[in-house]
């Protein structure tokens, strides 16, 4: 509230002063978003980032395991597959008694 003399106050003054302030607060809201922006984009790369490094380690390990058991199943096949131990440890295909005739 203005008191005593109107003719003494700068109303160019006053105005600008609230449009410096109003220019202050749309800075401050900008920067806040660029800042908000940034941060959750920082967020989101480091989360992409660790769900690559676990799917990619993930996946390495799936396949070590598949491969260390097929060769595990494969190997316990042929020490217990009826067709082997007729034919001496030999592996003949059942296919190939059909071609020999």
């Amino acid at each position: 509230m203005v008191t005593g003399n109107d003719d003494c106050v700068d109303k160019n003054a006053l105005s600008k002063m609230s449009l410096f302030d109003g220019a202050n607060v749309v800075v401050i809201h900008i920067t806040a978003v660029a800042v908000a922006v940034a941060v959750a984009s920082a967020a989101f790369s480091v989360v992409l980032a660790h769900i690559i490094i676990f799917t990619v380690i993930l996946k390495l390990v799936m396949l070590l395991l598949l491969l260390f058991s097929k060769t595990l199943l494969f190997d316990f096949d042929l020490l217990f597959d009826d067709e082997i131990l007729r034919t001496g440890g030999r592996w003949i295909d059942s296919n190939w008694f059909a071609n020999i005739t």
